[in-house]
């Protein structure tokens, strides 16, 4: 693998999904210079956060996102309004 792969390219393949997040909510420490499956951190919002499976494939070196059923889950709850505890 030649370089690495940076937060303002996580968000580019993201794109491509359909998802748009800000930079700040790849919570990527340092770049990814290996090849190999990493988990890159999410935060969607302030209490949901979730990850990205990124794999750096070494045969053609082509990087394919694979978004986590959980992430799906965590950022639909996330939209839903909370409900409202029923006064006793």
């Amino acid at each position: 693998m030649y370089g690495s792969l940076t937060v303002l390219e996580i968000l580019s393949l993201l794109e491509q999904q359909g998802i748009v997040l800000e930079k700040q909510a790849v919570r990527l420490t340092k770049p990814i210079k290996t090849l190999g499956t990493h988990r890159i951190p999410l935060a969607l919002k302030e209490e949901v956060i979730t990850s990205v499976k990124v794999i750096l494939d070494p045969e053609d070196e082509e990087v394919k996102l694979a978004l986590a059923r959980q992430a799906e889950e965590k950022a639909a709850l996330a939209s839903e309004p909370p409900q409202e505890e029923p006064s006793v």
